[in-house]
């Protein structure tokens, strides 16, 4: 699971998001995310990547990094839709 999560990080969340500082990534950067990976990715795996980026941003918070974590005010998407 943990070599999943590097990969996941390695090669799709570190490159998008690369000229982007943590605190600066909005509610509309993610979801930005979540529409370009959903182009090459099937769901299950963009929801995989959401939910790291999810605890990436919790973690953030917990060590005052960030003041808040934009994925919580994302809304949840209903299954099957895109």
């Amino acid at each position: 699971t943990i070599y999943g999560y590097r990969k996941i990080l390695n090669n799709h969340i570190k490159p998008y998001f690369a000229e982007k500082p943590l605190q600066s990534v909005s509610l509309q950067d993610i979801q930005n995310y979540e529409i370009f990976k959903s182009k090459t990715l099937s769901m299950s795996s963009v929801k995989k990547h959401i939910e790291l980026l999810k605890s990436v941003f919790q973690d953030a918070c917990r060590k005052s990094l960030i003041n808040e974590n934009p994925l919580l005010l994302m809304e949840r998407r209903p299954k099957g839709s895109r």
